[in-house]
């Protein structure tokens, strides 16, 4: 994963990851307008397409939700179901689902937004699951791409794939592409969390006898990553553009990293993460630098002048 400069403000903030991308003119309308290919009923062998669920957690989302329902919808998948478990929105969310084809939902009062993903599990029937977020959108043919992975790779319990990370904040919008990489489950607990969530489709017996941690609030995708590894899941990964993760003001990321950086940090910790890994190295940074940014770019301006090594052949 490629990082690019890094903005702070009172507390530590959402880093701005990636490479920046224009957006394709070709699909500058998706994912209101149908950009997808439709697929036929049967695969190329004749065997039918797996199904397959996607899973939304939603509360107050009405102003992003309908991206996420049309990207589903677009998809072009035979027999793609969606199922929202929905919080218990006030804000027209409802609304929107009422209106919506082809989605189940139940909106009821939940313990946040693990519990909403866990009830959507439970409710889904098809044998792989997605879990995209309300205010996040698939990419046009990433269903097909992902189930065709799998297909392919019967050994395979999870597929992640590279991700759009679509900064909308206080009058900005900047698209960048972050890209994964291949599984790594010493870097995955010592390094940081490189899987993308809206990115990743996983077996449904790969979820037989594991749910979302309900205590924690920003890393229960990590956490599950983790466990499903330890336990001897497969993961895989794709080199392919399957969703776009939205940041703004009011989303839990673009909110700042001060609950979700110890969340990580204890996850890390618990399934056997280093005490001095580079993610501690990193977070300790991005602290100091979020908490007292002039004195961290001095410090790190003579650290960098005294430690420097010589160019080779100068002098």
């Amino acid at each position: 994963m490629t990082t690019g400069h890094v903005r702070y403000k009172a507390t530590v903030m959402f880093p701005v990851l990636g490479d920046p991308v224009q957006p394709d003119p070709v699909r500058a309308d998706w994912p209101r307008q149908d950009r997808s290919k439709r697929l036929p009923p049967v695969t190329t062998d004749g065997s039918p397409w797996p199904t397959f669920s996607i899973v939304t957690p939603s509360l107050n989302q009405a102003a992003y939700i309908e991206d996420a329902l049309a990207s589903v919808a677009n998809q072009g998948y035979p027999g793609l179901e969606h199922v929202v478990a929905d919080g218990g929105s006030t804000d027209g969310t409802l609304e929107i689902l009422q209106g919506a084809s082809g989605v189940t939902w139940e909106s009821e009062p939940d313990a946040g937004q693990a519990d909403a993903v866990n009830k959507g599990f439970q409710k889904a029937t098809g044998e792989i699951l997605g879990w995209l977020n309300a205010d996040d959108f698939y990419e046009p043919g990433a269903v097909h791409a992902a189930a065709d992975f799998l297909a392919r790779n019967p050994d395979v319990d999870v597929v992640y794939g590279d991700c759009l990370y679509l900064y909308q904040q206080t009058g900005r919008e900047e698209l960048r592409l972050v890209r994964s990489r291949q599984f790594d489950l010493d870097f995955l607990l010592n390094g940081g969390c490189y899987i993308h969530q809206p990115a990743t489709f996983l077996r449904r017996i790969a979820l037989a006898d594991q749910r979302l941690d309900e205590k924690l609030r920003y890393a229960m995708d990590y956490d599950l990553w983790v466990r499903l590894a330890r336990g001897g899941r497969r993961f895989a990964y794709l080199p392919t553009v399957l969703a776009t993760f939205r940041i703004t003001d009011a989303s839990k990321s673009g909110a700042g990293l001060s609950g979700f950086w110890p969340e990580v940090r204890g996850v890390s910790r618990r399934y056997g993460g280093r005490f001095f890994s580079p993610m501690l190295q990193r977070h300790l940074k991005e602290g100091l630098a979020g908490r007292w940014p002039g004195a961290y770019a001095s410090a790190k301006r003579v650290f960098t002048s005294l430690f420097r090594r010589p160019t080779p052949g100068a002098g």
